[in-house]
């Protein structure tokens, strides 16, 4: 899955390729680890966006989004869809509705493993047995990859999702894809018309940025955009949907122009439904 790119201000301050930023599961993780920070620590101070570099914003936008968080949904569901007869690596357990990946090893594509995935009542990608009266609950333990390709699609994650019955979806979820960590503390809702929403107080964290609060209702659907997203920290990073054009979606900072957060239709809204 393409990451989003980012066009227009700061282009000689990006101090990372966008490259991509959906994990490709089943091919691994390594490079030694770079301890995760509490997700709990004292929060960090408002972010200002005008300072950031546009892969920043990128990975503000897209976070805030719910797109860490689904990206981590659906690896998952590919993992539990595994035999664990047929895993390797990550080597695939299962005790009742409890599916364990676990790594510390390397895949055929020579990248390496690191770390665990516990999941709970989460049905598979392609189906399998779950209980839907029950939340599906994910932890990722320094889940990571290292990946020795070309593209050195690198990611770790490393928190918790619930997904909710009824479809909300909620992260407490430090994420680092495309060099850049960012953690989620929200939950996101599945509104009117296909929008998604963020409950109150709900926040992204860029390590070296600043923490935001996640407000506006938004649809990233290449088929229907509609809506905004906003982040509040010193400054308001905005993502107009409504003004979409060419598969680019205009950013402003304090309404003044930012870049544009382009291909968009390859990333999944993370509403949970």
């Amino acid at each position: 899955m393409p990451a989003p790119r980012l066009r227009g201000q700061n282009l000689e301050r990006r101090r990372v390729a966008p490259a991509h930023l959906a994990p490709r599961v089943g091919e691994n993780l390594a490079r030694p680890p770079v301890p995760l920070r509490s997700h709990r620590a004292e929060p960090a101070e408002p972010a200002r966006f005008a300072e950031a570099t546009e892969l920043e914003r990128m990975r503000a936008i897209t976070a805030a989004a719910g797109v860490d968080a689904a990206i981590g949904l659906f690896m998952t569901s590919v993992l539990t869809s595994i035999p664990p007869e047929e895993s390797s690596c990550p080597r695939i357990t299962r005790s009742g509705d409890t599916t364990t990946a676990t790594g510390g090893c390397t895949d055929d594509n020579g990248d390496m493993i690191r770390g665990r995935i516990v999941a709970r009542n989460v049905p598979g990608f392609l189906g399998g047995d779950h209980d839907p009266s029950r939340p599906s609950e994910i932890t990722f333990e320094d889940f990571r990859m290292d990946d020795t390709s070309d593209e050195d699609e690198d990611f770790a994650f490393d928190g918790s999702l619930t997904l909710s019955p009824q479809g909300a979806m909620t992260a407490d979820l430090r994420v680092t894809m495309a060099g850049v960590e960012v953690a989620s503390d929200a939950t996101w809702r599945s509104g009117a018309a296909g929008r998604t929403t963020a409950d109150a107080g709900s926040t992204i964290e860029l390590t070296g940025v600043g923490r935001a609060e996640i407000r506006g209702s938004w649809n990233m659907s290449s088929d229907a955009p509609a809506g905004a997203l906003e982040l509040h920290g010193a400054d308001v990073l905005r993502a107009n949907f409504d003004a979409i054009s060419n598969d680019c979606v205009p950013l402003t900072i304090d309404g003044a122009p930012a870049g544009e957060l382009c291909n968009t239709d390859e990333a999944s809204s993370g509403d949970g439904g």
